[in-house]
């Protein structure tokens, strides 16, 4: 959920009938010009600190990705990473929590801090919660 916040576009690339032919469907997917790089895949399920999410930047990066159903982002620049919790209760009170900021290790891709609150201007920090 973006929340009215820019947001990178995304497709899902594979579904789970299919987990047998992924691979060669998303590469077949960005030889045809259908998937543009460079990009975002991460695993649908499985991934966690760093596992199952790759920057993926050229075809022979591609050829290592494991054979699992997965997304694909579009790689875009952007300022920081923001995250909210929010959270709803069986009569269903809704509660947000402060907005942190992430900061990613640029080549393990994991995430090496989380700053709370984000330093970020209220307006935006309201418009996220």
């Amino acid at each position: 959920m973006s929340c009215g916040q820019s947001s990178s576009p995304a497709r899902t690339v594979f579904i789970r009938d299919v987990v047998n032919k992924a691979k060669k469907a998303f590469l077949e997917g960005l030889q045809k010009g259908e998937i543009s790089l460079p990009l975002v895949w991460k695993s649908t399920t499985g991934g966690y600190d760093g596992k199952g999410v790759a920057v993926i930047r050229d075809t022979n990066t591609a050829e290592n990705l494991p054979e699992t159903p997965c997304i694909a982002e579009a790689l875009i620049r952007f300022k920081n990473e923001l995250a909210v919790i929010v959270t709803r209760n069986p009569s269903g009170e809704v509660k947000t929590y402060p907005v942190v900021e992430m900061e990613f290790h640029p080549e393990a891709n994991q995430v090496e801090y989380v700053i709370c609150p984000a330093r970020i201007d209220a307006s935006v920090a309201e418009k996220a919660r």
